[in-house]
């Protein structure tokens, strides 16, 4: 099969702009938690809170 410069040979069907919108507004909202999560969870697990308890941790992640 002989292609033209601008085909790359793969047939496959595209994404549909609205899935790949759908899943990068996941991933970013993934990633934004983590951003936010992590350090809250790394400080209360070093005991830099004064509350250890869990529901404490929860309050201030959200």
């Amino acid at each position: 099969m002989k292609l033209r410069a601008d085909q790359t040979g793969d047939r496959g069907l595209p994404m549909p702009l609205w899935l790949q919108g759908a899943l990068e507004t996941a991933q970013a909202a993934i990633i934004s938690a983590l951003l936010a999560v992590v350090p809250i969870v790394a400080v209360w697990a070093t005991a830099g809170f004064q509350n250890t308890a869990f529901d404490s941790l929860a309050r201030l992640g959200g």
